[in-house]
């Protein structure tokens, strides 16, 4: 009787298993750190459960980090260096507090729940994070467990972690997407109804009676004097274009295009919506965003 074969549907979808040995390049950094300048002191005179613990980390494929002792001393392995953006390398071994101070009023709660001796789970918490030099609209999924010293009391705290935030902003703006009417007026208070991803926005769409474009829709904006020049070429070009000045913010200027029942010769375009999308939230800073939008 011959051996089982996998039909090719059936190898599809069975996962491909990824080993990994660590990250050696941030090995070699970790055990170079001067640890006698941390609280923990050289590396040689921790405790052997620390020492255990450690090496586990470090071998992680997923971002992870140990809090030691009543400080909560950082020990953290390459997953989470990403995740410490700027502050890498010279947050470790230095306290959560130190690293941390945006975040700490909410997390040291929960620390010291642990340390006596709770098993926490959190999915997609918020929070802004500044690690590239700008602040961002983050999401994290993160459990925190106990750990032992050699005498067995608890003396750390392990928390594995999985950023969410893609996945957390992409199903927003697709229930927004989703959500947007063909009226302006409509469209306008969906995306009044997402002030984290648009702060404000501005609709215009072409008046064959007034043969230019006209206001037919906002949120969280007063109506400004007159049709943003932007705006006016965003309609011409049928292309985004991006809005510095004259607006609370940057904002973009896009174009709205008809439906496919367009009438043959028409053109495909028939309005513009000024949005100011959030940098917070896109996670670009402001030399990413004129790279990427131009101005016209």
């Amino acid at each position: 009787m011959g051996r089982p074969t996998l039909s090719a549907q059936q190898q599809q979808a069975t996962p491909y298993p990824h080993f990994s040995a660590g990250d050696p390049s941030f090995e070699r950094l970790f055990y170079a750190h001067d640890w006698r300048r941390s609280p923990l002191g050289p590396l040689e005179s921790w405790p052997s459960a620390l020492r255990g613990y450690t090496s586990f980390i470090l071998k992680l494929p997923t971002p992870a980090i140990i809090f030691w002792g009543a400080d909560h001393i950082q020990i953290y392995n390459a997953g989470y260096a990403e995740i410490m953006g700027p502050r890498h390398p010279a947050y470790l071994g230095a306290t959560y507090a130190d690293c941390w101070p945006d975040t700490y009023p909410t997390i040291h709660p929960w620390m010291e729940r642990v340390l006596r001796g709770e098993v926490l789970e959190v999915e997609n918490a918020p929070f802004t994070l500044t690690r590239h030099g700008f602040s961002e609209e983050t999401y994290f999924t993160f459990s925190f467990s106990p750990l032992l010293d050699d005498a067995g009391a608890i003396a750390g705290i392990l928390q594995i972690v999985v950023e969410k935030t893609r996945e957390v902003l992409a199903a927003r703006r697709a229930a927004t997407l989703r959500a947007l009417a063909p009226e302006a007026a409509k469209s306008s208070e969906v995306l009044a109804a997402n002030r984290e991803d648009v702060p404000f926005s501005l609709f215009y769409l072409w008046s064959e009676a007034h043969k230019r474009l006209v206001l037919a829709g906002r949120s969280h904006i007063d109506p400004p004097a007159g049709v943003p020049g932007q705006v006016a070429q965003a309609f011409a070009a049928n292309a985004a274009q991006l809005i510095d000045g004259g607006l609370p913010h940057k904002a973009l200027a896009l174009p709205v295009r008809r439906g496919p029942g367009d009438r043959p010769g028409e053109s495909s375009c028939s309005g513009s919506v000024t949005a100011c999308t959030s940098t917070r939230a896109t996670g670009l800073s402001s030399r990413q965003w004129h790279a990427r939008f131009p101005q016209g």
